[in-house]
């Protein structure tokens, strides 16, 4: 028996996006989506502590960012 890809996986998904020109944009909607549902259910060091790798997250993706746009100019 052979097994069978998924056709639709979430980590591929999600790093299509965030390969995309703007990820910053996407991962901030996210992550204000989930502040705001934290803090409405109290769940407040919750958000907290999912908040900081978070933040950690959109730096790097903004740095990459920059870092794409750089190369393009560069080339340009």
């Amino acid at each position: 028996m052979s097994k069978h890809k998924l056709s639709f996986h979430p980590l591929k998904f999600t790093s299509k996006i965030l390969s995309q020109s703007k990820p910053v944009i996407a991962i901030w909607d996210i992550g204000i989506l989930i502040t705001i549902l934290g803090w409405i259910l109290h769940y407040q060091m919750v958000v907290l502590i999912l908040f900081i790798p978070y933040l950690a997250t959109c730096y790097h993706f903004y740095k990459v960012s920059n870092k794409k746009e750089e190369n393009i100019e560069e080339e340009g």
